[in-house]
């Protein structure tokens, strides 16, 4: 994985041998830069420039990758089949031959193409200028650095194309509008716009105020450092990373395959500090606790079935009412029930963390803290080769050792339209 150490935001704090987090500079690191993102936001949208982030299709990363080719952005909207009868079949059996469906690739890449010049032909029918960028799956930053310039940015894709966006967005004043370009093989979730074909409509209603702003909070990240500044004297300084997570980070070895030790605090309470030996720890957001989260808590009816079942076994058959028998139907609320707990709000400035498959073998003593949701985590890390990875997107590697503190602010959040 690539590993890239963007810009960062620097506080100083002097360490006279160790420290506990009450004297860490979270707090002041707040004050400075929450100002800024307090700035009034407009009921209206005025845009005269917009960045597109357009995403790479699966059949274009397969075609460039056969090809070799390095094409600019605009080039890659041009199928390089279409005159080439021999190159299409070609193409079609090396793509078939790793297992993918060519015809199902081709099609959504048709279906993002024409949504794309759908979206550019109603931005210059409104005399709006465009610049188009293409997303790319790497770490690496793909808008140029004067994005900040546009007055929105607006993602072509799916959620994978809103996240890498979002990755790159390191402020609160510009929005993103995230458009999904293939409804038919995406589910957009993230998406602003549920389809190209309703993107002039809502272009219209941002420009008139016909919508809503909805804020995202974000995960921001501050690492640990100890730096000698001096004879026997140590200084530690916080960096926090430029890069922030919409959804959620990961941490765990870089062979995830390896179990990884580390201690847990939960809202700065050295109380709370909790050494473990899990698969790794993910921590996410409200927007986040949707999408990952909400996998790895899932709870299906046949884990319902199997409680129930088991809790008649255990306890006995006598001490249930009438042994009431639970149907399908209810078996299956009960699971949505218990899977809808672990959902909260978007907008949320608290976390929440899982740790996954705790490793429990008599020698260590119970986890304390499996799960929960905070104002904050931190985690210590005690493992061989850890890393923590940023919305599947940013990969930074976290020595033993190095503490890393997890939490949400006003100067990280997202801005969205929220359209009826």
């Amino acid at each position: 994985m690539l590993h890239i150490i963007p810009r960062l935001y620097r506080c100083r704090l002097p360490l006279h041998g160790t420290t506990s987090l009450t004297d860490s500079p979270f707090t002041a690191v707040r004050r400075t830069i929450t100002s800024k993102s307090n700035a009034s936001t407009n009921s209206s949208l005025s845009l005269r420039r917009v960045l597109i982030l357009s995403k790479q299709t699966r059949y274009e990363t397969e075609v460039s990758g056969l090809e070799r080719a390095t094409s600019s952005p605009r080039a890659q909207a041009t199928d390089p089949t279409k005159k080439n009868t021999s190159k299409k079949q070609e193409l079609e059996r090396e793509i078939s031959r790793r297992g993918l469906n060519f015809d199902r690739l081709h099609q959504s890449y048709d279906s993002h193409v024409r949504a794309l010049e759908t979206i550019e032909k109603d931005l210059e029918r409104h005399n709006i200028e465009y610049q188009v960028v293409t997303a790319t799956r790497s770490g690496e930053s793909d808008f140029p650095e004067s994005y900040q310039n546009y007055d929105a940015i607006i993602s072509a894709g799916g959620d994978g194309t809103f996240l890498k966006a979002a990755s790159e967005m390191y402020t609160s004043e510009i929005p993103l509008i995230g458009v999904n370009t293939d409804p038919n093989h995406s589910k957009g979730a993230l998406c602003t716009v549920d389809s190209s074909a309703n993107f002039r409509r809502c272009l219209e209603q941002m420009q008139h105020g016909a919508f809503d702003w909805r804020t995202h909070s974000r995960l921001r990240v501050q690492l640990e450092e100890t730096k000698q500044s001096g004879v026997n004297r140590e200084t530690l300084e916080w960096t926090q990373l430029k890069q922030v997570a919409l959804n959620e980070i990961f941490f765990a070895e870089r062979n995830v395959a390896h179990p990884i030790q580390h201690e847990l605090i939960v809202d700065q309470d050295a109380g709370s500090a909790d050494v473990q030996l899990s698969s790794g720890i993910l921590i996410c957001t409200g927007t986040g606790s949707s999408a990952w989260m909400a996998n790895a808590l899932n709870v299906d009816t046949d884990t319902v079935r199997q409680i129930l079942d088991m809790t008649r076994t255990v306890v006995g058959d006598t001490s249930l009412s009438n042994n009431i028998e639970i149907d399908n139907q209810t078996m299956d609320r009960v699971a949505d029930a218990l899977n809808q707990q672990s959902h909260f709000d978007v907008g949320s400035d608290h976390i929440k963390y899982f740790v996954r498959e705790v490793v429990s073998n008599g020698l260590r003593p119970p986890c304390r803290n499996r799960q929960g949701r905070h104002k904050s985590v931190t985690i210590r890390s005690r493992g061989w080769d850890p890393t923590m990875t940023l919305d599947g997107i940013h990969t930074y590697p976290l020595p033993a050792g190095q503490r890393a503190h997890f939490d949400t602010d006003p100067s990280v959040a997202l801005r969205t339209c929220r359209f009826e």
